[in-house]
Parts: C-alpha cells; sequence; structure tokens
C-alpha cells in the first residue's frame, strides 16, 4: 500500500485535495480557464480541465470544486477535505453555506454562478465536506494543481528554448528582454524589445521616452515584460537578458543606477515585482550568441530605435479592359496615398511589385529603416523571401507572360531592400480596404470597334464607316463621306475619327478594334496623322476586329 503523505488526509485519515484555477486574458474574447486537481499518490484522480461556462478564474475554481465531488460520491468515499487560495472561492463558499435563496448570490464581478453553485449545493450533503483556504505558505502544496491549470488556460512554458526540464516541468513562463541604446550618440536613442514566443501577439518592442541609455532601454523591457506577465495571471517568471543591471537588480535588488535615473520607474518595477511568487534571472553572457528566444528580443530593440512604417498595397490582375490596377494606402487622408496602373497582361504579384517599389521610395525619403506591409496576397511574402533570390530576368515563371515591367521593377526593389528592410504579413480584409479602393480608383480601357466599307451604285461606289463605342451609345454612328474609290482610306477615316472623339472627351486609354489589318504599314497623310494622335495617349491598343461580326452586332449602324 502507498504511503500517502501527512499533506493528503488529515488526523482522522480524511483525504485532502488540493485544488487551483487560472485564468489567462480574464474577461477577453480569447480567455482560456483552466482547473488543477491533486489528489496525491494514494489516488489516481489527479486531473486538469477547462471551466465549465464562463472564462473566468472563480469559475475555474468552482468547476474544480464540483469534479472533486462528483469524484468523490463515484468512488464511495464519505469524507473529504478541499484546499484552495482563491479569496472569492472562500466568499462564494460563504454564501452558499448561510443563504438559501441561490438568485441572491451574485459575484463581486456582475455576473451569476447560480447554475454551478446549483450543483454544488445538490452533492453536498451527500458527504461530508471541508473546503478551506490556505494562504502563502502552503504554496509548495499546490504545485501539481498549479501545474495541471496553467497547462490548460495556456499559461504553461511554452517558450521556444526552455532552460531545462525542471523549469517546463514547473511551468515557469521565460520572457526575454533585450535594450538597445547607442549611448555615445549626440541625440541617443533607446530601443526595447520583449519576446514571448514565435507568433505570441505579446512581443513588443518600442522606444523609450525621456533621457535615453541603455539602462533605461533593458529596464523599460523588463517593465513590460512583468506588466504583461502580471495581466496573463503568471505568477512565477524567467527573465532572461544580456544585462548584468537587471540581474543584480532582481537577484540582489540593487537598483540605484535606476533610482537616481528614472525613480517614476523604480518604483513601478518594485510594484510590480512583489506581486510574483517566484521571479527569476538568467544572465546570458554577450559572447553566446544564437540563443533563441533572446536573438529575436535583440531583432526587436534593434528594430525599434529606427523610425518604422506601415503600409498596406493591393494588386489587380489584369482584367478585361486590358488593365492592371494597383494601390497603396498609408492612412485615411494621407497624401502619400497613390494609384497606378500597367496595360496589357500582368499578374497580382507583378502589381504588387510595382505599388512596393513605389512605398519603399516614400518609406526611404520619410527617414524610415523598417517597413511593414500588409497585402491580400498569398504570392508577396514568398516573392520576398525565396523567390527573390532564386530567378532571374531570364527565368521568371511565377511573375507573369510579359514579365519585362516585372524584372525592372524587381531590380530597383533589391537595390531597395539594401537601404531598408520590409517585412509583408497578410492583413486582414481592414488593413487592405484602403489601398484597395485606391486601386479602383483607377479608370479602365475604353473600347471602340471600327469599320470601312465600298458600297455598289448606278455609277460608282460611296464609301461609308461606322464607329461604335462599347457601354456609350451616345457616341455611335454611321456616316457616309466622298473619298476616293479606296477601302483602305476609308477604314483609316474611321480609326482618325475615333481618335479625335477619343481626345475630344479625355479618354486617354484606348483599345481600337478595326477591320484594317497592318495599318501602321500603310503610308499617306491619314496613316500619318493617325500615328501623331497615337502618342497623346497614355495607353493605345490596336486590335484586328473582323467587319463581318461587327456587321453582324451592329445591324441598326449599317
Amino acid at each position: 500500500m502507498v504511503n500517502v503523505p501527512q499533506e493528503y488526509k488529515n488526523e482522522d485519515n480524511v483525504p485532502i485535495v488540493y485544488i487551483s484555477g487560472v485564468c489567462s486574458h480574464e474577461d477577453f474574447h480569447d480567455a482560456r480557464a483552466g482547473f488543477g486537481i491533486d489528489w496525491g499518490p494514494n489516488y489516481s484522480f489527479c486531473k486538469g480541465g477547462p471551466s465549465l461556462g464562463a472564462k473566468t478564474t472563480i469559475r475555474a475554481y468552482l468547476t474544480a470544486v464540483l469534479t472533486v465531488l462528483e469524484t468523490a460520491l463515484a468512488n464511495d468515499i464519505s469524507a473529504i477535505s478541499i484546499r484552495h487560495q482563491s479569496e472569492k472561492l472562500q466568499k462564494e463558499m460563504r454564501m452558499l453555506d448561510h443563504t438559501r435563496n441561490l438568485c441572491n448570490n451574485v459575484q463581486l464581478n456582475g455576473s451569476l454562478n447560480v447554475d454551478i453553485l446549483e450543483d454544488i449545493r445538490a452533492l453536498m450533503p451527500q458527504l461530508k465536506v471541508n473546503i478551506e483556504r490556505k494562504h502563502s505558505d502552503f504554496f509548495s502544496l499546490f504545485k501539481t494543481a498549479d501545474i495541471s491549470a496553467k497547462r490548460v488556460a495556456g499559461l504553461h512554458s511554452t517558450a521556444a528554448e526552455p532552460l531545462n526540464d525542471k523549469h517546463y516541468e514547473n511551468g515557469v513562463r521565460i520572457v526575454d528582454v533585450h535594450g538597445k541604446c547607442n549611448d555615445r550618440h549626440k541625440n541617443p536613442i533607446a530601443g526595447y524589445g520583449v519576446f514571448w514566443d514565435y507568433n505570441d501577439p505579446r512581443n513588443r518592442s518600442g522606444i523609450c521616452g525621456g533621457r535615453a541609455n541603455t539602462n533605461q532601454a533593458y529596464f523599460t523591457a523588463l517593465y513590460f515584460a512583468l506588466l504583461t506577465a502580471h495581466t496573463s495571471n503568471h505568477d512565477e517568471i524567467i527573465i532572461r537578458t544580456r544585462s548584468d543591471t537587471i540581474r543584480c537588480y532582481l537577484k540582489e535588488r540593487q537598483a540605484n543606477k535606476l533610482k537616481t535615473q528614472c525613480s517614476r520607474l523604480y518604483q513601478e518595477l518594485n510594484q510590480l515585482r512583489s506581486r510574483f511568487k517566484k521571479l527569476e534571472c538568467v544572465y546570458v553572457e554577450r559572447n553566446v550568441r544564437g540563443v533563441r528566444g533572446l536573438a529575436e528580443a535583440e531583432q526587436l530593440s534593434i528594430i525599434a530605435r529606427y523610425q518604422t512604417a506601415h503600409v498596406s498595397i493591393c494588386g489587380i490582375e489584369t482584367s478585361s479592359d486590358r488593365i492592371g490596377r494597383y494601390g497603396i494606402f498609408w492612412g485615411e487622408g494621407d497624401e502619400k496615398n497613390s494609384f497606378g496602373w500597367f496595360g496589357g497582361y500582368h499578374s497580382q504579384l507583378c502589381l504588387e511589385i510595382a505599388a512596393l517599389v513605389i512605398a519603399v521610395r516614400q518609406a526611404i525619403e520619410q527617414g524610415c529603416m523598417h517597413l511593414t506591409v500588409y497585402t491580400d496576397s498569398d504570392t508577396l511574402l514568398p516573392y520576398l523571401t525565396t523567390w527573390r533570390q532564386m530567378f532571374k530576368a531570364d527565368n521568371w515563371p511565377p511573375l507573369t507572360i510579359n514579365h519585362e515591367t516585372c524584372v525592372k521593377n524587381s531590380k530597383i526593389l533589391d537595390g531597395l531592400l539594401k537601404i531598408i528592410t520590409v517585412e509583408a504579413r497578410s492583413g486582414h480584409e481592414a488593413f487592405t480596404k484602403g489601398a484597395r479602393e485606391q486601386a479602383e480608383l483607377v479608370e479602365g480601357c475604353t473600347q471602340v470597334q471600327t469599320f470601312g466599307m465600298l458600297i455598289p451604285g448606278n455609277n460608282e461606289p460611296t464609301a461609308k464607316y461606322g464607329i461604335y463605342w462599347e457601354h456609350r451609345d451616345e457616341k455611335n454612328f454611321v456616316e457616309i463621306i466622298p473619298v476616293e474609290h479606296c477601302l483602305k482610306r476609308t477604314k483609316l477615316t474611321a480609326v482618325r475619327v475615333a481618335l479625335e472623339t477619343s481626345l475630344k472627351h479625355h479618354i486617354t486609354r484606348l483599345i481600337v478594334k478595326t477591320d484594317l489589318e497592318k495599318h501602321e504599314e500603310i503610308e499617306n497623310e491619314i496613316a500619318a496623322e493617325i500615328q501623331y494622335l497615337s502618342t497623346r495617349f497614355e495607353y493605345i491598343e490596336y486590335q484586328v476586329h473582323d467587319a463581318s461580326n461587327f456587321y453582324r452586332q451592329h445591324k441598326d449602324l449599317s
């Protein structure tokens, strides 16, 4: 038979059960609450699980109590003692004992726990139960229950590189902090970085206000690490750093430099550190490189020292109007917001590269050293990280069929990325909406169809040409003109009139569908005039269109 330690049974051999309840990000939509139960080595009932109902600390404790009662009754245990550390649970149990009207049992934060309290009250008369609160002297007894609860709530150590198995088993969270400052510079800038884990939203970086120096950067990082740990309900934490000053402050409580330089920060740190049961510091020598977690904190502090910028870009692949669009959005009402376009076929990535070149140039002009780009594309990030190094001008499959513009912009971007660091992120629709609205401001190409024909007559044929503007019915017309008996001159006249009408109506992007093949090879005064008019357009494209199709489509004009 297993020898039961004294802490798991009382003088009457009644089993003692230790329970714990924790909640991460309480009062937020992504809160996680869990409980832990420790029956000791004589029972196999130790477990952890999520709270029932609302994700709060008190619900986690109440769930633990209910689970213990159900387990005891299921295993014919007639008496039990439950120990906990929660003041809120103690108040709930007192109210449960002294009132019969559960509707009056209101929790301190205003929510009702009537449902779970009714279940607990229904089970309590079936066995002898003693629920008592223990204070800080009994912290070690709740160790197993605490670890089980923390693992369910996501508060257990998941750092990139735990220091050792002991730290991991104890559920101690590891946070890396770093500070960076050019102390000898005339106008020093201090940046700090706090790294929790990869893709952890609690990672943080920023610039220190006031008098900038390296110590202030380190202690600012420490302050935000402890503040975030406290709000996340961590009561044990390990700070990993390269700062000897932080090591002395946490281990030997020597903070004279900090006290004289920034008394307010010193006071706030002292208030925070007193709230932790365990606060350790692991010092890493400066010549020890490649420590995962600490290296990321260093990078965050370096980036923070330089001015950073955020921009969203959008590329819209060439549509049926033969225009590829892109938009750049810095912020509401920002004069740098812009849009642009390319004629001919271009992929989404090609247009995003063009937008990125413009955005990077604008960021460099502002003196930024780091640019975060938000996009809804799945190809921009792999392009920046991989494709840009793999594919050259003669081998560019990921971009577009007509890739000359893409290759040119990519070479320009390569040069710009030697000056500034660019990070691409897959932005939510809210981030890229402004850029897409900018891109949609680009007007498409107007399309026009022209034809020319000779109509036989009694004496001589009559020349006739027609112009059809797609989606612009008011300018459609057919006109009979006295020209020489030449079909080519008639068709050229139709093209010339279409170009003149476009410029008259301020249309600068045009697709001309004509029934005249190789018009650019014809040499006469009309062809020369067409060539001159074409130079006045932003974009113009000629396509051969069978006249017989035109006649069938537009009989009313013939």
